[in-house]
């Protein structure tokens, strides 16, 4: 993921440089129990999550195949389900839990996440992450493995580490 500056992410691209294509779900609302007061918790308050998820859908519109792109409604559904999910302190969870549910499917390379709460006077928090041990990235990890004489999938079960 290359990001133009901090908090505002630029343009994902592939392994040959080409810009990704981008899914972009604005607006994605639901009641969560999250924050470090006990308010919060108790009475919960509406969440909205902005994420774009970076992929390459050229595939996809030559086919007409959904099998070959993001199933945006699905996507939808998963992200209204972290927002009302388990409560956490921090918004910030909450991003990186949506991070993680969309880089979950396989077809995304990087996505942008911002979280919004209803109160004014507070933080607008973006998360961005790649996918690099899935797609190119990660056959190219399980062809060096093989070449190697090592199992297949070494090394891609490791947690990513972000910079």
């Amino acid at each position: 993921m290359n990001a133009a500056s901090a908090g505002h992410p630029g343009p994902a691209l592939d392994s040959a440089g080409r810009q990704l294509d981008q899914v972009r779900l604005v607006g994605i609302s639901a009641i969560g129990h999250h924050g470090v007061f006990e308010h919060e918790r108790r009475e919960g308050q509406t969440f909205r999550a902005d994420v774009v998820a970076h992929l390459d859908t050229r595939r996809a519109a030559a086919t007409d195949d959904l099998a070959h792109t993001l199933h945006y409604g699905v996507l939808a559904e998963q992200i209204a389900g972290v927002l009302s999910g388990e409560p956490v302190d921090l918004i910030e969870t909450v991003a990186e839990r949506i991070a993680a549910t969309v880089l979950a499917h396989t077809q995304v390379v990087a996505v942008d996440v911002a979280v919004h709460k209803p109160q004014p006077d507070t933080a607008l928090i973006l998360v961005v992450q790649d996918n690099l041990a899935k797609g190119a990235s990660g056959q190219a990890v399980q062809n060096m493995n093989l070449m190697f004489g090592m199992p297949e999938t070494t090394g891609l079960g490791a947690p990513a580490l972000l910079p």
